[in-house]
């Protein structure tokens, strides 16, 4: 293909996820959803993929694709966060995964009468979750964050776990090699691993390097020869022994995390952000877009029943994951609540993971073809109708921001916040003999003034709604006990607390995060944990 030709379709091709990313913004849709849907209707109007440079093939998604987007998410991830969801998020990714496949492939070799190890392919191909469309809608709706967490961590983690399941499972289909089952849990754990030591390795140091310059090109840089590059040297010459999926996504975790504790400067960190959500963006609109065209309408058509029993056995085996998984779970704290779980199972929808894993069947699968349509129409029944349906069962959930006085309130916080920290600044400046005590006087008299009617405004608004003092006094709470935490980190990296004394401590603290303690317990809880300790 000429240059002129494929800059021509770049253009068109950005110029298409533009429009229908602004469109799915006016109708309050996940942009992601709105391609897909996109590319369904080109296809109905015969403008479907005969113009399109490149085919949807596994190596595309594998070596392009999926880099930029689990490094992208990762780097997101808050580790604080994510060390606190870890066991719900494992327990998801690891023993989840291998549930959800058990209990797809046992319903497929039932319903469809074909070979059960193929019908075990199949079930774990088409388990590995991608949260894109979910988490977006949380964070436009205001869903709790430590949802998020677990809903993103599950993805990222569940994807790599999917694919090593996948290349085993597809060596016992082929019968290429001899697998054993202990052989199999030893390759399983020694990649998992693996991946995850290279990729704190990799995270550490490329966080140092970028830590030793301020110029936000070269650390953009340094994150893409991080993400590609660590994918692409794990791909070809550690393949067999480490996962490249898992050490690309604990690789952004650390660098990320390097980044939010002030190791790169402000503006690097906010370029490499812009950097990579861009990125994303023109990643997940040529999957989804793909997806939407290279959807065969009359093939999803003529296996109807294959694909009504998909998409019932999916949505089983993800019901019985999550909902055996929080007993589990929920034996300890952090916990997960029964509308969570709600929202888990409808919400774990499938994308270009699974569609990159469907593709790379051998040929030697007898039911290639038919799991091909299989998947693909699961992969657009999830976006599309479990993606435009989560919201309303969000809000019937309760789990969503109900009143758009919530949404003021913790606008005019946020307001009254920035005020202080530019008053606090303006003191630093002065101290520091940056500002003169004539300029320091006049704007510190112009943010008093600013601060001081917006806190008549904020006083007025709990008038109005005596109720957002609870949301008031809610946010005091987490806040103070995110504080507690570092501060008890801290004591027990300094050595003055035991690890026993940390655990109990740290427990009810977790507690106090998940409402399970109030106010007093600022005050009481470390009374009534010392009595413990005595004892």
């Amino acid at each position: 293909m000429n240059p002129q030709t494929l800059l021509n379709f770049f253009l068109t091709f950005l110029t298409v996820a533009v429009l229908v990313a602004y469109a799915a913004r006016r109708l309050r849709m996940p942009y992601t959803i709105a391609m897909v849907l996109a590319g369904l209707g080109l296809t109905f109007l015969r403008l479907g993929p005969d113009e399109v440079p490149f085919e949807l093939e596994p190596e595309l998604i594998f070596l392009i694709f999926l880099p930029g987007l689990l490094f992208e998410a990762s780097y997101h991830i808050n580790l604080a966060q994510l060390r606190q969801n870890l066991r719900p998020i494992l327990l998801l990714a690891i023993p989840g995964i291998l549930l959800s496949t058990a209990v797809v492939g046992a319903l497929l070799f039932v319903g469809l009468e074909i070979d059960l190890t193929e019908a075990l392919l199949f079930g774990v191909l088409i388990s590995a979750t991608d949260p894109i469309a979910v988490v977006a809608q949380f964070k436009e709706l205001g869903v709790d964050k430590r949802l998020g967490t677990i809903v993103e961590g599950e993805s990222l983690f569940n994807d790599g776990v999917a694919i090593v399941l996948f290349s085993l499972l597809s060596t016992l289909v082929v019968g290429f090699g001899e697998v054993t089952v202990q052989g199999a849990v030893v390759e399983f754990f020694v990649t998992m691993a693996g991946g995850a030591v290279l990729g704190l390795v990799a995270g550490f140091l490329f966080g140092e390097l970028m830590g030793r310059t301020r110029d936000p090109l070269i650390n953009i840089a340094l994150t893409a020869i991080l993400a590609y590059g660590l994918y692409f040297f794990v791909e070809e010459t550690l393949h067999e022994l480490v996962s490249p999926i898992v050490a690309v996504v604990v690789a952004g975790i650390v660098v990320g995390n390097y980044s939010t504790r002030g190791r790169t400067s402000p503006t690097s960190s906010h370029m490499i952000v812009t950097f990579w959500e861009f990125a994303a963006f023109l990643i997940n609109s040529a999957v989804f877009l793909l997806i939407g065209l290279r959807v065969e309408i009359t093939a999803l058509v003529d296996n109807l029943q294959p694909m009504l029993l998909t998409i019932l056995a999916v949505v089983i085996a993800r019901a019985v994951v999550v909902y055996s998984l929080r007993w589990l779970i929920n034996r300890r704290p952090p916990q997960i609540s029964l509308a969570w779980a709600h929202v888990m199972v409808w919400g774990g929808m499938r994308g270009a993971v699974t569609i990159a894993l469907v593709l790379s069947l051998p040929f030697a699968v007898l039911n290639r073809n038919l799991f091909i349509t299989m998947a693909f129409g699961y992969v657009v029944f999830s976006v599309v109708g479990q993606g435009l349906t989560l919201a309303p069962l969000l809000g019937r959930l309760g789990l969503t921001r109900k009143t758009e006085q919530e949404l003021a309130f913790e606008t005019k916080i946020a307001e009254l916040a920035l005020g202080e920290a530019a008053a606090d600044t303006v003191e630093t400046l002065l101290d520091e003999n940056i500002l003169t005590v004539g300029v320091a006087a006049g704007v510190k008299n112009r943010i008093e003034d600013w601060l001081s009617k917006h806190e008549e405004q904020l006083r007025a608004m709990l008038q109005e709604e005596p109720e957002l003092a609870l949301a008031n006094q809610e946010m005091m709470l987490r806040e103070i006990t995110f504080v507690q935490k570092r501060t008890l980190r801290r004591l027990l990296e300094r050595g003055i607390i035991s690890d026993k004394t940390y655990a109990i401590f740290d427990e009810r603290l977790n507690e106090r995060l998940q409402g399970g303690l109030t106010e007093e317990d600022l005050f009481g809880g470390a009374e009534v944990e010392g009595e413990e300790i005595e004892d």
